[in-house]
């Protein structure tokens, strides 16, 4: 993709820091819940369930008591849901109430800075436990209202104000991309369908399906095809 230069050397600080992740791990395991709405339930709600489904698969095993302190990875629950202090919550709701619990916040990338902080951790705990991203949008949530908790994720003081939703920020961000170094949309189609290609392959995932399957066929009718009983709609 063009301007892309640097791609080479953060790919390879990349491969270096997960190596040393492989090396320095003595077990790692993850839980999962289905991608999807769920209007009855909580942030805490998904974490016990996601929580529950790790204990079962650790690939060495572990006792959940030694585990000293947890790393959570969390954006907007005091937004959608009200509830701040969200990460001593979730330790308690896991039966690990007293240890050390740090809420990490870094917007789409909370996930990824608390298993980072958790494990720059291991330099103070023995054991540590960092989740992924628990920012539940509870689809009750106004639609506006729903844009203005995102938007908190921008510069509200230039951007927000300025009536920049996130998907206009995308937009605006891929314009100046395209202007400055030549790219076209089919680059970005290509990452598209890569990473759709890719979430599909999760049992999990939102609708399991890949950008081929929903794609018609050339010449051929408009609509969904090899897509049996896949439905894709917009929520609001």
């Amino acid at each position: 993709m063009p301007g892309t230069g640097k791609n080479k050397d953060r790919r390879k600080y990349s491969e270096t820091w997960c190596q040393k992740v492989r090396t320095g791990c003595r077990g790692c395991r993850r839980g999962d819940v289905q991608v999807r709405c769920f209007p009855t339930k909580s942030t805490r709600d998904l974490f016990v369930e996601a929580f529950t489904e790790m204990k079962g698969t650790v690939d060495k095993g572990f006792d959940v008591a030694d585990i000293d302190a947890l790393y959570i990875g969390n954006f907007s629950s005091d937004l959608f849901e009200g509830q701040g202090h969200i990460a001593t919550i979730m330790a308690d709701w896991v039966g690990l109430a007293y240890r050390p619990a740090t809420r990490v916040e870094g917007a789409c990338a909370s996930g990824g800075l608390a298993l980072r902080q958790g494990i720059i951790g291991d330099s103070f705990w023995n054991l540590r436990y960092g989740t992924g991203r628990w920012d539940r949008e509870n689809d009750q949530s106004p639609y506006r209202e729903g844009h203005r908790y995102l938007a908190a994720a921008s510069d509200v003081q230039y951007e927000a104000t300025a009536g920049f939703t996130f998907p206009g920020l995308y937009a605006a961000m891929a314009t100046a991309y395209m202007a400055k170094y030549g790219a076209k949309v089919e680059h970005f189609m290509k990452v598209g369908i890569n990473n759709h290609n890719n979430g599909a392959l999760n049992d999990k995932a939102q609708f399991g399906i890949t950008i081929k399957d929903v794609m018609p066929e050339p010449g051929g009718e408009n609509g969904p095809k090899g897509a049996t009983g896949a439905r894709v709609e917009r929520r609001v």
